[in-house]
């Protein structure tokens, strides 16, 4: 019965997780001045990582807080297996997801305003605006 429970709440937060694209690089570091003072003065009180990002890369998000994000890399094997319909990707390849926190500045929400259209670069919007939803006009 508590195994059945773990699976609901992981399902539960499949289901709350947003996909993030990295617009600039963050190395990992705990006091990353370079990133401005709100992302310096206000760290995550957590022990948890710091996940080093690239530009490009793509993150899915389980937790926010004003200044910092706490998401997990999605990797191109990774996709590639659940489009299969293989199942949870970490335990398909065997490896552990890259988890951590990194700053909500280095990051662009993707908004799927398109279901169909995922590959659309159109649907995406800055971490820091991401609660302000963007009015299109046709």
């Amino acid at each position: 019965m508590f195994q059945i429970e773990q699976i609901e709440q992981k399902e539960e937060k499949r289901k709350r997780m947003k996909e993030y694209v990295i617009v600039e690089d963050y190395a990992g570091s705990w006091c990353p001045v370079s990133h401005g003072w709100g992302v310096y003065l206000h760290p995550p009180f957590s022990e948890e990582s710091r996940i080093p990002l690239k530009k490009n890369e793509r993150v899915l998000v389980t937790r926010w807080k004003k200044y910092w994000l706490y998401g997990e890399k999605v990797d191109d094997e990774d996709e590639q297996i659940s489009e299969n319909g293989m199942g949870d990707a970490q335990l398909a390849t065997g490896k552990e997801k890259a988890k951590g926190w990194f700053p909500r500045r280095c990051s662009m929400e993707v908004i799927n305003a398109f279901p169909n259209d995922s590959d659309s670069d159109s649907n995406v919007r800055t971490g820091e605006t991401s609660r302000i939803a963007s009015k299109k006009t046709n």
